[in-house]
């Protein structure tokens, strides 16, 4: 079964769940790309129905750069729009978890934790040049890995 959601969808949800908080086109391409990595290694579907890239600074969704990028390093001001009825309820709960997880992380310190050695960005940077797709299953490979080691939070 095929769920998977436009990043739009979910850069919305997210931002709809840290309404409150400061959030950075760098944070939110990032919490994209985290989202649908755990998605991927746990539940072994995709969570966006867009692919992903290998650029210079790092994995981006290019339509989540692009709607974004005027921002930007500073906080998305536009209004949050509620999702939830977009996403399945393993969604919907998968995406509040992520943002739980990694609630406290500016976009730096997730920039750190999507290019260390071994993950699919730095794989693909390495194997194939930076411009690269990153297949999903090079990310869910990693992601279960994480999963199976017990780590939710790479540091």
């Amino acid at each position: 079964m095929n769920d998977s959601k436009p990043a739009e969808l979910v850069e919305d949800q997210i931002l709809w769940l840290r309404k409150e908080l400061c959030t950075t086109p760098m944070q939110l391409i990032k919490l994209v790309y985290i989202a649908h990595g755990w998605m991927l290694g746990l539940h072994g579907r995709s969570l966006i129905s867009e692919h992903v890239e290998a650029w210079t600074y790092g994995p981006v969704i290019p339509s989540t750069y692009r709607r974004y990028k005027s921002f930007r390093g500073s906080k998305i001001t536009s209004d949050p729009v509620d999702r939830t009825k977009d996403f399945t309820e393993e969604q919907s709960e998968h995406i509040q978890e992520v943002v739980d997880a990694y609630l406290e992380y500016s976009g730096i310190v997730l920039s750190a934790i999507t290019h260390q050695e071994g993950t699919p960005w730095e794989v693909t940077c390495r194997e194939f040049g930076d411009g690269c797709i990153i297949p999903n299953e090079v990310i869910k490979r990693y992601y279960k890995r994480l999963a199976d080691e017990g780590i939710r939070k790479s540091k």
